[in-house]
């Protein structure tokens, strides 16, 4: 089971993420996080996920206890989390921002 933890959980991009996540066999999502609303329902913010979840955002970030890390932040929040933040060298990033796009001249 792959263990997912969300970054900018609250909104829409994240939705989507969080709904594709709770229906993928190998996936569980350890946390969710948004200091905003940290405390509340996932279905207060994401109605459409009513009945499919109980999770809560949290403002904690485990980092330790996850494979994979969703970004769902707005741009530019991920680079600043990657220079501030002490990340395991193990933990898989996937960032749905545009911090770390690759341009299109550098790929052909």
């Amino acid at each position: 089971m792959i263990k997912a933890g969300i970054i900018g959980g609250a909104g829409y991009t994240a939705g989507e993420l969080i709904r594709l996540l709770l229906n993928h066999p190998d996936v569980e999502i350890a946390f969710i996080n948004s200091s905003s609303n940290a405390g509340n329902k996932i279905t207060d913010v994401h109605e459409g996920l009513y009945g499919e979840t109980d999770l809560v955002f949290t403002d904690e970030l485990p980092l330790d206890t996850i494979d994979v890390l969703f970004f769902c932040t707005a741009h530019g929040d991920t680079k600043k989390f990657m220079e501030s933040h002490n990340v395991p060298e193990d933990l898989k990033i996937i960032d749905l921002s545009m911090d770390y796009r690759i341009k299109s001249d550098d790929h052909d």
